[in-house]
């Protein structure tokens, strides 16, 4: 449960734009078998649910498809007119009742080519943008992998730090509660006497002993 919180974190961390928490997402669920989370684990999941990156992936495929489409010809164009009848009487062959047209622009000047290099042009600078967005975010999710594992060795670290606390005040209290009731109160009040030479310095040592018992 602790790894997919921190995973569930690491895509957050890295998601930027204001239209990202609006996107829906699919159930995350890459590390349910697993016990310890690693960094090749958390790098594809990241890339794989950012929007930004799946935003800019798609500007680049469109991209890349326009280049075909901005090289090539223009269409061929055809076109037909019929005469069904005319107002006048005319000679059956003196004017053309059907006709058929046919055209087709050869760019000869090589305007196509232009076109297709500047589309080329457009699909690289798509690409680029979409391969720094996924190196800014592999950035974010290693910072953000590697402050959460310290976080969390610095708990287990406080955790071993408390329990090795506790197993060691144990024995000491136990001790100083036997020590206490078998000694009576006289008792301390003679050792603190003896510790002390000014009058000022055994009432605060009694009053400190009192308030112990």
């Amino acid at each position: 449960m602790k790894f997919q919180i921190v995973s569930l974190l690491l895509v957050i961390s890295t998601t930027v734009g204001p239209t990202c928490a609006s996107e829906s997402r699919g159930t995350v669920d890459p590390l349910a078998e697993s016990t310890t989370l690693f960094l090749d684990q958390v790098i594809p999941l990241v890339l794989k649910q950012n929007p930004m990156i799946r935003s800019a992936r798609e500007k680049w495929r469109a991209a890349r498809d326009r280049i075909p489409q901005a090289g090539a010809w223009d269409d061929l164009k055809i076109g037909t007119n019929v005469v069904f009848g005319r107002f006048v009487s005319v000679p059956a062959n003196a004017f053309t009742d059907q006709s058929l047209s046919i055209e087709q622009m050869i760019p000869l000047s090589g305007k196509n080519r232009s076109k297709e290099r500047v589309a080329a042009g457009q699909a690289l600078a798509a690409f680029e943008e979409a391969r720094r967005q996924e190196l800014d975010v592999v950035a974010k999710a290693k910072a953000t992998y590697y402050q959460i594992s310290n976080l969390y060795q610095l708990l287990d670290i406080n955790n071993a730090d408390e329990a090795s606390l506790v197993q060691s005040l144990v024995p000491r209290v136990r001790n100083l509660k036997l020590a206490r009731s078998r000694k009576p109160i006289s008792c301390w009040l003679t050792m603190s006497v003896r510790r002390s030479s000014k009058p000022a310095e055994i009432l605060s040592e009694s009053s400190r002993t009192a308030s112990r018992l």
